[in-house]
């Protein structure tokens, strides 16, 4: 008979087996083959206090534009900008993109204003999309944006800012995505861009270079669709086309 006081070999066996199943549960992320859409969500652009600190040292003013949201305080050091998302397509094992495949676009803008330079630009409609013309790596996800400049519409400039890494998977939770975190660098053609907007000549302490911190972006995505190749069915329990 087992006593309160000890513990018998079965029943030590069971209670460590219980303990072993509930500290490593399974988890799953999608990795292709195939493509998921989303259908609506938001991205989240927060600020390195590198970067927006210069703003009031030089006078010049951040908002948003259009349909983005601006929040934060300058002094909590935590100014971030929601994009609403407008569509989303991600395929980590596209076979004609062999860094992955992602394309992902909002509407809004990032308004700046600086009087010193007479300058106000917009960074509008904002997207994110995987590149392998990276300046820290062989694959990564870029940012790009169509820029106003004083009214006048340049274009879409590609690479503003890069992460140095691209997203080889991702997991599908209750019908969206989280992609958190993904710490973003100025590209020189972006350093460049800011650099002329606040009037920052070469050797200026303030100057901005490739590299130089930008922000973090979270995504957040919803209404995920998965499509698998022909011949392919999706497993939503383990998150693949097979």
């Amino acid at each position: 008979m087992t006593t309160f006081g000890s513990t018998s070999k079965p029943l030590r066996t069971l209670v460590l087996s219980l303990g072993l199943a509930t500290v490593a549960p399974l988890t799953h992320a999608f990795s292709g083959p195939g493509t998921v859409t989303l259908k609506s969500g938001k991205t989240t652009l927060n600020f390195a206090p590198q970067f927006f600190n210069i703003f009031p040292a030089l006078g010049a003013k951040l908002d948003d534009y259009g349909k983005s949201n601006f929040k934060g305080n300058l002094n909590k050091q935590n100014l971030r900008i929601k994009f609403p998302l407008t569509s989303a397509t991600l395929n980590p094992s596209r076979p004609d993109y062999p860094n992955g495949f992602i394309n992902i676009e909002h509407k809004g803008g990032l308004l700046m204003e600086n009087p010193g330079t007479g300058m106000t630009v917009i960074l509008n409609s904002p997207g994110l999309h995987a590149s392998d013309n990276c300046w820290a790596s062989a694959q990564c996800v870029g940012l790009n944006a169509v820029v106003i400049n004083n009214g006048t519409v340049i274009g879409n400039v590609p690479n503003i800012a890069q992460n140095t890494y691209m997203l080889d998977s991702f997991p599908i939770k209750n019908g969206g995505i989280k992609l958190k975190n993904l710490s973003m660098a100025l590209t020189a053609q972006g350093a460049n861009l800011m650099n002329e907007f606040f009037g920052l000549k070469p050797g200026a302490s303030l100057l901005l270079k490739e590299g130089s911190a930008f922000g973090t972006l979270d995504v957040i995505g919803k209404g995920v669709k998965v499509s698998c190749p022909p011949g392919f069915t999706y497993i939503k329990k383990t998150q693949e086309c097979k």
